[in-house]
């Protein structure tokens, strides 16, 4: 499956939520994703759940470290530490 086409076929659209929610909230999914991701939020309470805890774990930590300059994509990503 293309990466930015959030296909259905043989995925769980949750699954691919949630492992793109980060890039999501980041603002960094072309806007086709970005718009089916928005929709399937709109319509998944698991999901959305997902993506405010998300949002406000990123929002708090931006509050303990507001100058660092790093950004928080990396949390979700396969070469963050500890993985």
């Amino acid at each position: 499956m293309a990466r930015g086409s959030l296909a259905s076929t043989g995925w769980c659209l949750c699954d691919e939520v949630s492992d793109r929610v980060s890039e999501y909230l980041d603002g960094e999914l072309e806007p086709a994703v970005a718009r089916t991701i928005a929709r399937h939020l709109e319509r998944c309470a698991r999901c959305a759940r997902l993506a405010a805890e998300l949002a406000l774990t990123i929002a708090a930590l931006h509050r303990l470290c507001p100058a660092s300059g790093v950004t928080l994509a990396w949390l979700a990503g396969p070469g963050r530490p500890g993985s």
